[in-house]
């Protein structure tokens, strides 16, 4: 066993004895801040800028996405701030509670690019490895240590760059050691990616399974042998016989949420469910609270089983938040009020509201969302008039109920099986973290 010496950092502990530890700031030969540029014009100095939403950062590099951004710099701009392979970048403003401000990637692509203005590029110096650098700020990120450098004066986060490296000491391996460890942490990481992409894949497969279960049980019906007829609606061809057709605003009354004031907000009490937690099927539990029920509060006050949508949010191509975001408020969250740019959509007399809730994830239904959905880049938006003009298929009450409950059983079921998937996928995440900490710390020899 080798011989270990205390590094004086708390996040790093013990290191080899013939390790240094040096500042971050000695690490770095130079550091530049991003630019955004002009509205691409089509001519030699169009050239791709890189946005924090290209960070494939699971793999520590940028997305190999076919849609990158097109702007124009000056000849000046384009020539100092384009991307050398090694590159290192850092986002500097930004992320949220749960995802920081501070992420960092290498760039190792072929093309010719630059970055935009929220994030700033790191060189490294001689007698360090690019990557190896990479993976100590990953470590520092992961243990959550990035926080001591975050101001966050505004919605947005910055992270203070210049005070980090200069307060922060890092252990430095000789080069060879060096690159060991990247070959080591390589191979390790990319197999754990590996087993995390097809755990994914299974979930995708899973998702899309109990899409068509829904779409079969909410357009067809649980018995396969009755008589058919036309629909009368322009989505499907037929529908069973004693079913009818009939438009969403004749199954729903909406209330909007409310635009609760920031001096509202505690840190306890009365939960808000705003935009943000209203994701994929799910409502998270609520960050924001209110001190107690105003009178203007009553209308947005919801129960267990009341559907919610999202009315803003950005493009609709975009899972987990996307403007159309659908879910049914959990019972633990009975009593919760809805926050602005999210509607609660109550059923009608008639209408059972898990069967209508099902009958609004039906593919065709979200195509619906999607084609309506209107606005810019950062933000879309959609009307409760639009959302509500779509003709639904409803069988008899009984039937509606008789279906939900087959659908409520079946769909549970698959969800649990996901939620596993999941669990290993969170597990192996966890373990990668730990590996890329242990070995650029020296606790683990390669």
């Amino acid at each position: 066993m080798r011989e270990m010496k205390d590094s004086g950092v708390e996040w790093i502990g013990k290191i080899p004895s013939e390790w240094d530890i040096i500042r971050m700031k000695s690490c770095i030969k130079s550091r530049d801040g991003g630019a955004w540029g002009d509205e691409k014009q089509n001519d030699k100095n169009d050239v791709i800028c890189l946005r924090i939403a290209d960070f494939d950062y699971a793999a520590f590099k940028f997305a190999d996405n076919k849609d990158l951004t097109v702007r124009n710099y000056a000849p000046e701009v384009k020539k100092r701030l384009i991307l050398h392979k090694g590159d290192i970048l850092i986002e500097k403003s930004g992320g949220g509670e749960k995802t920081p401000v501070g992420r960092a990637v290498i760039f190792d692509k072929e093309y010719e690019a630059l970055f935009a203005n929220f994030m700033e590029r790191l060189c490294v110096s001689y007698n360090v490895d690019p990557k190896f650098f990479l993976y100590i700020l990953i470590t520092f990120y992961s243990n959550n240590y990035v926080w001591n450098y975050i101001k966050q004066t505004t919605g947005i986060q910055n992270l203070d760059i210049k005070n980090m490296l200069s307060s922060e000491i890092v252990p430095l391996p000789n080069i060879t050691t060096q690159r060991q460890i990247i070959c080591y942490l390589d191979s390790k990481c990319s197999k754990i990616d590996e087993i995390i992409a097809k755990q994914e894949q299974i979930i995708e497969k899973l998702k899309e399974y109990k899409l068509s279960v829904i779409t079969e049980a909410v357009t067809k019906g649980l018995n396969t042998d009755v008589e058919m007829k036309e629909s009368g609606v322009d989505w499907t061809s037929e529908i069973p016989e004693t079913w009818s057709s009939t438009k969403l605003d004749k199954c729903f009354s909406t209330d909007k949420g409310f635009a609760f004031k920031a001096d509202k907000f505690k840190a306890n009490g009365i939960p808000v469910v705003r935009v943000s937690e209203i994701k994929e099927g799910t409502v998270l539990k609520p960050e924001m609270h209110v001190e107690k029920i105003e009178p203007e509060y009553e209308k947005v006050i919801l129960h267990a089983g009341d559907i919610l949508m999202t009315t803003v949010g950005s493009h609709p191509r975009v899972v987990n938040s996307a403007v159309g975001q659908l879910a049914r408020l959990p019972i633990e969250l009975d009593g919760a009020l809805l926050n602005q740019n999210a509607v609660c959509l109550r059923n009608r007399d008639g209408i059972n509201k898990d069967y209508i809730y099902y009958f609004l994830l039906i593919k065709r239904y979200r195509e619906h969302l999607n084609l309506i959905a209107h606005g810019t880049a950062n933000q879309y938006s959609i009307s409760l008039s639009e959302v509500l003009d779509f003709y639904a298929v409803l069988p008899g009450y009984n039937e509606q109920v008789e279906i939900a409950d087959y659908l409520n059983e079946k769909c549970s079921n698959i969800e649990k099986i996901i939620a596993n998937r999941k669990a290993v996928i969170s597990k192996l995440q966890e373990y990668k973290k730990s590996l890329i900490y242990e070995v650029v710390t020296g606790k683990k020899e390669v």
